[in-house]
């Protein structure tokens, strides 16, 4: 008999955290929790606010509506549905096979992620972070920690991000990805560009909040990926696009099931999809994890380094503050 139990969370951040002019203090969920027999399975449903399209009440009801024992259903919004799927994605997993004929495997799965269990590589590679207020120092001792590939947070003044971009790839020799946030203009992203001169990046995410300017500035020669631009589209729709260099999917904005068929779509295309968190718990970074591991055949690096940013863990083992994580080991909740 398969149960479920939803619980909330609160975790404060180590200090304040500044994305995209918004200042977030703590991260708030909801655990979701399913039991059938002596297995267990665990997701994270936890919106994002001022990037999520629903509230953490607004999930927490659906989720309480989806998972009546009388009517086991698929919930409509994307956290929701996040949480769910990662709570039968990990049952399934943990016991190595499709879940039974029970009726939430079968109301649950939709898309081609459905509730199987889908073999994946033993690590996966993770990509640290560093905020808009972080610099060469910070850089430097994630790299000391082990890690090769950094995101930074860009969309001030495009002349002092490009010194300070320029400055931590120099120091620091990493593999660079940049993320905007949908922050300048397109004369800004332009401006951005041509100060940072013959730096190497992987992408930049979202330098402008136009498709049409993102496209324009991928075809002047700057990689471009992703990410604010891909909520609401059909895996169809980006099967049509040819010009973006990587996808940043966060299921948490999506559903694991769509991020499953729009990553299969991209890798058809030849672009590559980045699996990446929303400030998720460990609970949510272990799900994304063994998710990015299913995904094509490269260990491409996840953007799961945030939780460090966290004052504490939900699970043990933590998740690893570090460049790759063991998914070898089994991960249990306290």
């Amino acid at each position: 008999m398969l149960s479920a139990e939803i619980i909330p969370y609160m975790l404060p951040f180590t200090r304040p955290v500044v994305l995209g002019g918004r200042r977030y203090e703590r991260r708030n969920g909801l655990l979701v929790k399913l039991t059938d027999g002596e297995d267990e399975g665990w997701g994270e449903c936890a919106p994002l606010p001022g990037f999520s399209g629903e509230t953490l009440e607004e999930a927490r009801r659906e989720l309480v509506d989806a998972l009546h024992p009388q009517s086991w259903r698929r919930p409509d919004s994307p956290a929701a549905r996040c949480g769910l799927e990662m709570a039968l994605a990990d049952l399934a997993r943990r016991r190595g096979a499709r879940l039974s004929t029970s009726g939430v495997e079968r109301q649950a799965q939709t898309g081609s992620e459905g509730v199987s269990h889908h073999p994946g590589r033993p690590f996966q590679s993770v990509n640290a972070v560093l905020l808009e207020s972080e610099g060469v120092p910070e850089a430097e001792a994630l790299m000391d920690a082990g890690y090769s590939t950094v995101k930074i947070k860009v969309g001030g003044d495009p002349e002092r991000d490009a010194s300070r971009v320029q400055g931590i790839a120099q120091a620091t020799g990493a593999r660079v990805r940049l993320d905007a946030n949908q922050s300048w203009t397109l004369d800004e992203a332009r401006r951005f560009a041509s100060h940072l001169g013959d730096t190497a990046i992987e992408y930049i995410e979202e330098p402008t909040n136009s498709l049409e300017d993102s496209r324009l500035l991928s075809g002047e020669g700057l990689p471009v990926a992703l990410d604010e631009s891909l909520r609401g589209m059909t895996p169809d729709e980006v099967a049509k696009l040819d010009w973006p260099t990587a996808l940043v999917l966060k299921p948490m904005m999506m559903g694991l099931g769509i991020s499953r068929g729009v990553a299969e779509r991209a890798l058809e295309r030849g672009i590559t999809p980045v699996i990446s968190s929303s400030l998720e718990s460990d609970v949510g970074l272990w799900g994304l994890a063994h998710f990015a591991a299913t995904l094509g055949s490269a260990d491409v690096a996840a953007g799961l380094g945030t939780s460090r940013l966290l004052s504490g863990s939900l699970t043990l083992p933590p998740f690893p503050k570090g460049p790759r994580a063991d998914l070898r080991q089994e991960f249990s909740v306290i």
